[in-house]
Protein backbone atom coordinates (compact mmCIF):
# COMPACT_ATOMS: atom_id res chain seq x y z
CA UNK A 1 0.00 0.00 0.00
CA UNK A 2 2.59 2.42 1.14
CA UNK A 3 4.19 1.53 -2.36
CA UNK A 4 1.33 2.55 -4.31
CA UNK A 5 1.13 5.52 -2.26
CA UNK A 6 4.51 6.78 -3.12
CA UNK A 7 3.52 6.13 -6.97
CA UNK A 8 0.01 7.76 -7.43
CA UNK A 9 1.48 10.94 -5.37
CA UNK A 10 5.24 11.03 -7.56
CA UNK A 11 3.33 9.97 -11.28
CA UNK A 12 0.01 12.21 -10.27
CA UNK A 13 1.95 15.15 -12.96
CA UNK A 14 2.44 12.32 -15.67
CA UNK A 15 -0.85 10.84 -15.44
CA UNK A 16 -2.22 14.34 -16.38
CA UNK A 17 0.24 14.38 -19.43
CA UNK A 18 -0.06 10.63 -20.30
CA UNK A 19 -3.57 9.96 -19.29
CA UNK A 20 -2.66 5.93 -20.65
CA UNK A 21 -0.04 5.20 -18.50
CA UNK A 22 -2.61 4.28 -15.94
CA UNK A 23 -3.90 1.55 -18.28
CA UNK A 24 -0.74 0.21 -18.51
CA UNK A 25 0.65 0.31 -15.13
CA UNK A 26 -2.82 -2.10 -14.10
CA UNK A 27 -2.02 -5.12 -16.38
CA UNK A 28 -0.54 -7.19 -13.52
CA UNK A 29 -4.23 -6.84 -11.65
CA UNK A 30 -6.09 -7.98 -14.64
CA UNK A 31 -4.42 -11.54 -14.57
CA UNK A 32 -5.81 -13.96 -12.83
CA UNK A 33 -4.17 -14.84 -9.32
CA UNK A 34 -3.70 -18.81 -10.30
CA UNK A 35 -2.01 -17.32 -13.62
CA UNK A 36 0.12 -15.19 -12.18
CA UNK A 37 1.40 -17.98 -9.85
CA UNK A 38 1.85 -20.75 -12.95
CA UNK A 39 4.30 -17.74 -14.55
CA UNK A 40 6.24 -17.10 -11.29
CA UNK A 41 6.84 -20.73 -10.56
CA UNK A 42 7.81 -21.13 -14.36
CA UNK A 43 9.95 -17.41 -14.17
CA UNK A 44 11.44 -18.74 -10.80
CA UNK A 45 12.40 -22.74 -11.61
CA UNK A 46 15.69 -23.43 -10.34
CA UNK A 47 17.08 -25.03 -13.62
CA UNK A 48 15.62 -23.15 -16.81
CA UNK A 49 13.79 -19.99 -14.95
CA UNK A 50 14.63 -16.61 -16.76
CA UNK A 51 15.13 -15.27 -13.22
CA UNK A 52 17.76 -18.02 -11.35
CA UNK A 53 19.79 -17.68 -14.59
CA UNK A 54 20.04 -13.54 -15.15
CA UNK A 55 20.99 -13.74 -11.14
CA UNK A 56 23.49 -16.52 -11.33
CA UNK A 57 24.58 -14.50 -14.45
CA UNK A 58 25.18 -11.36 -12.00
CA UNK A 59 26.09 -12.67 -8.71
CA UNK A 60 27.39 -15.84 -9.80
CA UNK A 61 25.34 -17.70 -7.91
CA UNK A 62 21.31 -18.12 -7.31
CA UNK A 63 19.09 -18.48 -4.46
CA UNK A 64 16.61 -21.25 -4.80
CA UNK A 65 13.56 -19.04 -4.83
CA UNK A 66 10.97 -21.87 -4.64
CA UNK A 67 12.83 -23.48 -1.62
CA UNK A 68 10.92 -23.84 1.89
CA UNK A 69 13.42 -21.25 3.25
CA UNK A 70 12.72 -18.32 0.40
CA UNK A 71 8.62 -19.08 -0.29
CA UNK A 72 7.82 -16.55 2.07
CA UNK A 73 9.79 -13.66 0.64
CA UNK A 74 9.02 -15.27 -3.04
CA UNK A 75 5.62 -14.88 -2.70
CA UNK A 76 5.33 -11.64 -1.31
CA UNK A 77 7.35 -9.80 -3.88
CA UNK A 78 4.91 -11.76 -6.49
CA UNK A 79 1.90 -10.56 -4.13
CA UNK A 80 3.28 -7.02 -4.00
CA UNK A 81 4.15 -6.51 -7.70
CA UNK A 82 0.92 -7.67 -9.06
CA UNK A 83 -1.72 -6.19 -6.40
CA UNK A 84 0.18 -2.45 -5.95
CA UNK A 85 -1.68 -1.30 -9.19
CA UNK A 86 -4.52 -2.16 -7.12
CA UNK A 87 -3.51 0.25 -3.96
CA UNK A 88 -2.51 3.35 -6.83
CA UNK A 89 -5.60 3.04 -8.96
CA UNK A 90 -7.56 3.88 -5.28
CA UNK A 91 -5.06 6.32 -3.98
CA UNK A 92 -4.42 8.49 -7.19
CA UNK A 93 -7.85 8.64 -7.51
CA UNK A 94 -7.75 9.81 -3.88
CA UNK A 95 -5.07 12.39 -4.57
CA UNK A 96 -6.60 13.53 -7.66
CA UNK A 97 -9.66 14.59 -5.86
CA UNK A 98 -8.22 16.84 -3.57
CA UNK A 99 -9.24 20.60 -4.53
CA UNK A 100 -6.30 22.19 -6.15
CA UNK A 101 -7.18 25.49 -4.19
CA UNK A 102 -6.35 23.80 -1.14
CA UNK A 103 -2.76 23.00 -2.45
CA UNK A 104 -2.65 26.43 -3.79
CA UNK A 105 -3.61 28.16 -0.84
CA UNK A 106 -1.00 25.97 1.26
CA UNK A 107 1.67 26.89 -1.25
CA UNK A 108 1.35 30.63 -1.28
CA UNK A 109 1.32 30.37 2.83
CA UNK A 110 5.01 29.31 2.73
CA UNK A 111 3.89 25.39 3.25
CA UNK A 112 7.17 23.19 1.22
CA UNK A 113 5.70 20.02 -0.60
CA UNK A 114 6.58 17.71 2.56
CA UNK A 115 4.66 19.97 4.78
CA UNK A 116 1.58 19.65 2.02
CA UNK A 117 1.79 16.03 1.99
CA UNK A 118 1.61 15.78 5.68
CA UNK A 119 -0.69 18.28 6.44
CA UNK A 120 -3.23 18.70 3.28
CA UNK A 121 -2.70 15.40 0.89
CA UNK A 122 -2.20 12.62 3.71
CA UNK A 123 -5.46 14.16 5.80
CA UNK A 124 -8.08 14.50 2.75
CA UNK A 125 -6.79 10.78 1.53
CA UNK A 126 -7.11 9.09 5.33
CA UNK A 127 -10.45 7.67 4.59
CA UNK A 128 -9.22 6.04 1.51
CA UNK A 129 -5.60 4.84 3.00
CA UNK A 130 -7.57 3.01 5.40
CA UNK A 131 -10.45 1.30 3.22
CA UNK A 132 -7.03 0.80 0.92
CA UNK A 133 -5.23 -0.82 3.99
CA UNK A 134 -8.74 -3.34 4.92
CA UNK A 135 -8.62 -4.19 1.13
CA UNK A 136 -5.57 -5.03 0.92
CA UNK A 137 -5.64 -6.66 4.40
CA UNK A 138 -8.40 -8.65 3.62
CA UNK A 139 -6.72 -9.87 0.24
CA UNK A 140 -3.94 -10.93 1.46
CA UNK A 141 -5.73 -13.79 2.81
CA UNK A 142 -6.35 -15.26 -0.71
CA UNK A 143 -2.96 -15.18 -1.34
CA UNK A 144 -3.66 -19.79 -1.69
CA UNK A 145 -4.16 -19.49 -5.64
CA UNK A 146 -0.61 -18.19 -6.36
CA UNK A 147 0.70 -20.94 -3.73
Amino acid sequence: MIIGLVLAIFLAPLFAVIPSLMAILMLPMMMAPALVGLMYRLLLQEFVGVVPNIWAAWFGDSPAFLSPSTALWTLSTIEVLQWTPFALLILYSAYAAIPGEIREAAALDGAGPVRRLLLIDLPWMAPTLAITFFFRFIDGFRAFDNI
